[in-house]
């Protein structure tokens, strides 16, 4: 009776933890990059085209200067836009 109520404990405990671990994996995966697919695709666009500007940027190109600077700001600001717009308000 004793090693039936053990075994049934343990059991549970082995299912909870699983769960939980699930749990925290689904979580930890969606925390990783919380920007929506298709915004991620336009960033990526954006980051290609920055691309582009780094050989003139380097030959001294003040313009080429200025769009990778504002490339930067707005890929930074939109991916912390959406990890702040995935945090749980309280």
């Amino acid at each position: 009776m004793l090693l039936a109520i053990f075994a049934a404990a343990a059991a549970l405990g082995g299912w909870i933890l699983r769960r939980r671990a699930s749990t925290y994996i689904a979580m930890a995966s969606r925390m990783v990059d919380p920007t929506p697919p298709r915004i991620r695709a336009r960033m990526a666009r954006l980051i290609a085209l920055r691309n582009l500007y780094l050989v003139p940027a380097a030959a001294g190109d003040r313009a080429a200067l200025a769009v990778i600077g504002q490339v930067d700001t707005v890929v930074a600001n939109v991916t912390d836009l959406f990890r702040r717009l995935s945090v749980k308000a309280y």
